[in-house]
Order: structure tokens, then sequence, then C-alpha cells
């Protein structure tokens, strides 16, 4: 492990490919950043699959927007470390990250693996085949508010991601 950490770290073409390949998908928070609910959703939801339409793909909107972009920073920085919040409080250690991005990250993490745990219980307890896919609705109002927040201060770290790895700033 430690071997390809400094080969990776020393390798911007990988890093490059690895941004370019890892860093397609957005944050799943509408155009307007969640500031409005009613008919204008907080949330990028569903609507091409009957299945799971009008839900949140919350692994490919939110978990793995956070996971990858923790693991190119860690991989650029030379942090060997696997666990995503072990990574950032490594990243933080070398400067990569203030107290406040990384509790902030730290927190992200957090809510996103406890919605998603939750909702997997609940499908499972229902008789469903657990999924990566939450509705809304099952949300209290204070989840969703704090689920926003997270996904914000995710699409942040990816906007940071973007102009360091590509030199556009918009």
């Amino acid at each position: 492990r430690e071997k390809v950490t400094k080969i990776t770290k020393a390798n911007a073409f990988f890093l490059q490919s690895m941004y370019r390949d890892k860093m397609e998908a957005d944050v799943g928070l509408n155009v307007f950043g969640g500031l409005f609910g009613g008919l204008f959703s907080r949330f990028v939801l569903v609507t091409d699959d009957p299945e799971h339409k009008g839900c949140l793909a919350f692994k490919h909107a939110a978990l793995l927007p956070l996971v990858s972009a923790v693991r190119l920073l860690a991989l650029r920085h030379g942090v060997g470390e696997t666990s995503t919040c072990r990574r950032i409080a490594a990243l933080k250690a070398l400067g990569v990250f203030n107290s406040g991005e990384s509790e902030a990250l730290i927190r992200a993490f957090g809510l996103l693996t406890d919605i998603m745990l939750k909702a997997q219980i609940a499908d499972f307890k229902a008789g469903r085949t657990p999924s990566y896919y939450i509705h809304p609705r099952s949300l209290s109002p204070a989840a969703k508010d704090r689920l926003v927040e997270a996904m914000k201060d995710i699409d942040a770290l990816r906007d940071r991601l973007r102009s360091d790895f590509t030199a556009e700033i918009f």
C-alpha cells in the first residue's frame, strides 16, 4: 500500500485521469441549491426508472461524490488511509483541510451513512430489497435540511477539486 501511495502521489497523469473518471456525476441538489421546497424539489430525483421515480439516487448523488473526492485528495497528498473519516483527518493534519472543513465533511459522511443505513433497514423490515434509493418524504424536515447542508459542503469540496485539477473557477 505504501509503495502504491507513493507512486500515485507522484503521477499527475493518473490523478488527472482519476479526476475525470470520478468527478463526472454532480451532487444531487437542484439548480437552486436546495433553497426551495414545494413545487421545486430540493434534490435531483430519479425520473426515468418507474420503480424509483421520485427518489434520490443516494449512492450516486451524495455518498460517492464525497468518498471519491476525499479519495482523490488522499491519493494526491500521499495519504494511505482507507477509511473516509481517517482520510479527512489525515488531510487536515497535512493542512489540506482546516478544522471547519474537516468537521463539516466528517459530519456529512456520518449523516449520509446514517440516512442510508436507516433506509436500508426500513426496506429490509418492509420485505423490500435494500437499495441506495431514498424518497425525500421518508426524511423529516430537519433531516432534509441537514442533508441539503451536507450536500452543499460536498459540492464545495468538488468545486475546489475542479479548480485544483482543471484550473476552472466556475
